[in-house]
């Protein structure tokens, strides 16, 4: 998963570089790629995944909701 968003977030940095490359003002809510991540009811996910998308995340600024509900996270994996 965490793979995944980095993917997506380097897709959408790439389509914005090439729209400024054009003069053209960049609009990130017509970009494409993920906005929700629903990984719910997945316990083996736990601290270790969480952590592993919030470090994919950390400059991601399109991600609009999270779903980790029943992932086995501890107050670790909720910081």
């Amino acid at each position: 998963a965490a793979s995944l968003v980095t993917f997506q977030s380097n897709r959408r940095k790439g389509e914005l570089w090439q729209r400024s490359l054009r003069e053209q003002e960049p609009n990130p809510a017509s970009q494409q790629g993920l906005r929700v991540l629903l990984l719910n009811d997945n316990p083996r996910f736990a601290d270790a995944g969480a952590i592993a998308i919030a470090e994919a995340l950390k400059e991601d600024r399109w991600m609009m909701e999270i779903g980790l509900e029943n992932c086995g996270l501890s107050a670790r994996g909720v910081e």
